[in-house]
């Protein structure tokens, strides 16, 4: 099996601009696809067989070594 990488815009392209359709075929909130959909170099999200991945962001203390 082939991996196929994409991200919201391209797939944006393919539902001609259709948010909820894109949403729907993901199985994510509609709101989601609002988030990244001008994340076009892929810096805080990717699509991956059809199963989203974003990227986390750390607040506060987390992560820092004292």
């Amino acid at each position: 099996m082939k991996p196929e990488i994409t991200s919201i815009p391209v797939m944006l392209i393919k539902h001609h601009g259709n948010m909820t359709a894109l949403a729907r075929e993901l199985e994510i909130n509609r709101n989601t696809v609002r988030k990244f959909h001008r994340d076009t170099r892929c810096e805080m999200h990717v699509i991956y067989n059809g199963v989203l991945m974003t990227k986390s962001k750390m607040k506060g203390n987390q992560g820092k070594e004292k």
